[in-house]
């Protein structure tokens, strides 16, 4: 699998998680959005980071979203 069908299979099952974390912690749907594509871009600049045997994805994506995004 390319590194871009990962990442777009990474996206799709994880998009609503992410987002719904995000929103819980910015209480706003647009702020919420801006934070999840954020998060996204970092996990797709260290997608190369990922070992899948290594640990869940949760582990790689949600610390992200708990960041402020500077």
């Amino acid at each position: 699998m390319t590194d871009n069908a990962h990442f777009e299979s990474i996206y799709h099952e994880f998009k609503s998680l992410v987002f719904n974390v995000c929103l819980h912690y910015v209480l706003n749907r647009e702020d919420a959005q801006d934070v999840a594509q954020e998060v996204f871009v970092k996990i797709y600049h260290n997608l190369h980071k990922y070992n899948p045997d290594a640990a869940s994805l949760k582990n790689l994506d949600l610390p992200y979203s708990h960041q402020p995004v500077t």
